[in-house]
């Protein structure tokens, strides 16, 4: 499943991940959240002004038409509400409203709420599976599938009688 850049904050939260990647042209930014929200409601609050204004602040920097907001959850459907100027990416890896990460911003119910949101403002909606290709193009004709991809040889090792398996996995 792809990483949620807040996550990422929370978890290290003294990065602020500006990293040119490949061809030097890809760009991502992570900004500073404070833990606890689930708890605090009002931190939740806190926490989205300081993500929309961080975005603000690198958007001043950045030259916006160069700029895109890549959504990885309905959770973060809020960002795309907030951001409404920038084209939108949305990246679509399971069927959140049966997700229990994603469940714990609502019901099942409030999550297709916040996707629907997000597929009918999205100018690209990549999903990482045929089946949701075809459900979630039904809403937007700009879907597009990107299947996920292993090292065959590598994970197919683990099968072979030769490979040890630890003592703490058997």
């Amino acid at each position: 499943p792809p990483v949620d850049p807040v996550f990422l904050a929370r978890r290290f939260p003294w990065t602020d991940l500006r990293q040119p990647t490949g061809n030097g042209k890809l760009t991502r930014t992570i900004p500073l959240v404070l833990p606890g929200e689930t708890c605090l409601a009002s931190l939740a609050s806190l926490n989205r002004r300081m993500v929309i204004q961080h975005v603000r602040r690198r958007l001043r920097k950045w030259r916006r038409s160069d700029c895109v907001l890549w959504v990885p959850t309905p959770n973060l459907s809020w960002l795309a509400d907030a951001l409404p100027e920038l084209p939108l990416c949305y990246y679509v890896s399971d069927e959140y409203s049966r997700a229990p990460a994603a469940l714990a911003g609502g019901t099942a119910e409030a999550v297709t709420e916040r996707e629907d949101r997000l597929l009918s403002r999205a100018r690209w909606v990549l999903v990482n599976s045929s089946a949701l290709l075809d459900e979630k193009r039904s809403t937007n004709g700009s879907t597009h599938w990107v299947p996920s991809g292993v090292d065959l040889s590598h994970f197919r090792s683990a099968s072979e009688p030769s490979t040890r398996v630890p003592s703490d996995l058997t």
